[in-house]
């Protein structure tokens, strides 16, 4: 076996190892110390994954794709810069993504694509300054959306276009 192959067992590993799963359909890998998502996280129906306080910086395009059938996906607290275009887009079952507590600036209109059954999006006290036109397109069956706490100075017209059942924007504590 040569070391590297031996690195990406050991790294299999320690991750499956690392990574609880309990009888209430939740993986926790919080406060792992993690820089990426790993590859190896379960993909079962109506299942949680829990990524919170750990130091994921990125959300690469694809990354999240074998995630089919998770229900809920949490990312806060980390250190989340940039999310890629379309990274979401294969999670088709997902109901809620929190990605609170991060250093998000900019939400484009391709950032959630993909997120047609989400209904609650949580992106506070992130460093989101600026609502894009069609930001939150792709998110049809959205009822709340968080965004407390961000340093938001301008709502383009139309950002909200798509989001026809929208019950709740929380946009307190904003500049």
């Amino acid at each position: 076996m040569t070391i590297l192959n031996l690195a990406r067992v050991l790294v299999l590993f320690d991750i499956s190892i690392a990574c609880s799963t309990t009888k209430s359909h939740r993986s926790d890998v919080s406060h792992k110390g993690l820089t990426s998502i790993p590859h190896n996280l379960p993909n079962k129906a109506g299942h949680t994954i829990n990524l919170e306080s750990n130091l994921i910086s990125h959300i690469e395009y694809g990354q999240l794709d074998y995630l089919l059938d998770i229900r809920s996906l949490l990312l806060n607290n980390n250190t989340i810069r940039l999310i890629s275009d379309g990274s979401f887009k294969g999670l088709l079952h997902l109901f809620l993504l929190d990605l609170s507590h991060n250093l998000i600036t900019t939400v484009s209109h391709k950032t959630f694509n993909g997120l047609r059954r989400l209904v609650h999006l949580k992106l506070l006290k992130n460093r989101i300054t600026h609502l894009r036109k069609d930001s939150f397109t792709p998110l049809v069956e959205c009822i709340n959306i968080a965004l407390q706490g961000n340093l938001i100075v301008k709502i383009e017209a139309h950002c909200h276009v798509g989001l026809g059942k929208l019950e709740e924007l929380h946009l307190d504590v904003n500049r």
